[in-house]
């Protein structure tokens, strides 16, 4: 929540969903998440890769301000 917090006060020029996957079950299966958070990235309403990197606030916050597929993907030690 700190994430949509700071977008919120930044204003951003993107639009960032939050999903309660405990609430819409459906949506969560559909999609297949599997773990969370889960960020994925979609350029003028098409999917275009999924944020695999660190999972913290200050790395997804970097992300969304700057998205990039290099800045979305693993980093090297876990691949």
């Amino acid at each position: 929540m700190i994430l949509a917090q700071t977008l919120a006060e930044l204003k951003p020029t993107f639009k960032l969903a939050i999903i309660d996957g405990s609430e819409f079950k459906d949506f969560v299966t559909e999609k297949k998440v599997d773990s969370f958070p889960r960020l994925e990235y979609f350029k003028r309403g098409r999917f275009e890769y999924f944020y695999e990197n660190q999972q913290n606030g200050q790395a997804m916050l970097n992300f969304a301000l700057q998205p990039t597929k290099e800045g979305a993907q693993k980093p090297k030690r876990y691949m």
